[in-house]
């Protein structure tokens, strides 16, 4: 499903005459109210999204919607992103460019079986350290809009470390120190799995001409996942960089840690990300190669130049309080980039 143009919200609204009382802080009322949990916008002469903002995003971008599903949003609509437990989007999400060096997270290729006869893991993707007849693809699915894969491991590895290679050896160049943040939803789907010591977030780097590169996992291998996961789907993120100065490649990968028992469990993965930045940006969708989502330009319009202090709450962030701050005709905080923004409030200058 594709969101073309609706950003209303069914949230619950407080009435009209209500709203500047609602949102006043030691009895000071705000001169502007955008409040992207409870479709209120409210400025002297303007009272919608559309009339108070000026919203750019080149290409689609994707989203959690309100009925919990992963939809696609077109290109120029806002992203009022994800639900809280009373129906309500937890808030505007805007976000920088990006780019999922991984050429495959769609599960393209793939299909149900033993590796050892009908089974393939998705195209780009390779498995070492289990035996193709102990290894199962279970199923292949979309879920509330998410392509998702689950992986049967059985039996006794053949190597106590056992790897998930999530892209080509020469997929995604880089260079050593480059900063990379790899994220993924993943879940204990069934058994145990008690006979892996650690499931990690792995980065090994490869030369110009194809080799492996001594050392180079060295900053990229996260800690264990595993005591956080559970049958739920989760979503994990993991910063690491490279070591050596011939890396031309990095080659991200599940590292499965064996105890050197028999195992036998299902993991559930969806929407694997390899992106070079510093922190884990919402799923891009990629076939064959990777794929950009470009920067999102939002700001807040017919404002009086003026000076003013301005309260913004985001998702799981502390309340922002910026006091004096002069403003022109157009306004977006830069606290409010890379973020789940809940609110903004325009207070007059020195009031707060």
């Amino acid at each position: 499903m594709k969101v073309t143009s609706d950003i209303s919200v069914t949230g619950r609204r407080p009435a009209r005459a209500t709203w500047w009382r609602a949102y006043s802080r030691n009895g000071i009322r705000p001169l502007l109210i955008a409040d992207y949990t409870r479709n209120i916008y409210a400025a002297p002469d303007r009272t919608s999204f559309e009339g108070l903002h000026q919203f750019v995003r080149p290409s689609p971008g994707w989203m959690i919607d309100r009925s919990g599903h992963f939809v696609e949003v077109a290109a120029d609509i806002p992203r009022l992103t994800g639900t809280l437990q009373d129906g309500t989007p937890s808030g505007l999400l805007v976000e920088s460019e990006s780019f999922n060096a991984l050429p495959n997270n769609v599960l393209a290729g793939a299909a149900i079986g033993p590796l050892s006869q009908t089974g393939r893991l998705p195209d780009n993707w390779t498995l070492s350290g289990f035996a193709p007849e102990n290894t199962r693809v279970e199923s292949i699915t979309v879920v509330d809009g998410i392509p998702r894969i689950q992986l049967r491991f059985q039996g006794v590895p053949t190597a106590s470390e056992a790897y998930l290679f999530l892209a080509d050896k020469t997929d995604i160049a880089t260079v050593e120190g480059k900063g990379w943040v790899f994220s993924m939803s993943a879940s204990l789907t069934a058994g145990s799995a008690e006979a892996f010591s650690g499931l990690h977030f792995y980065g090994s780097g490869w030369a110009q001409d194809g080799s492996y590169v001594s050392g180079s996992p060295g900053q990229f291998n996260s800690p264990s996942i595993l005591p956080n996961m559970t049958s739920t789907l989760k979503r994990f993120s993991f910063l690491g960089q490279l070591t050596g100065a011939t890396c031309a490649f990095l080659r991200p990968s599940l590292r499965l840690s064996s105890t050197g028992g028999a195992v036998d469990v299902t993991l559930t993965i969806a929407l694997p990300q390899v992106e070079q930045r510093a922190t884990a940006s919402s799923p891009i969708l990629t076939q064959a190669s990777g794929q950009a989502r470009a920067a999102e330009t939002v700001a807040l319009t017919g404002l009086q130049p003026s000076l003013y202090d301005v309260v913004i709450m985001r998702r799981g962030k502390p309340v922002v309080e910026l006091h004096s701050v002069a403003l022109d005709t157009q306004y977006w905080p830069a606290e409010c980039l890379d973020a789940t923004t809940q609110s903004i409030c325009l207070f007059p200058a020195d009031t707060l």
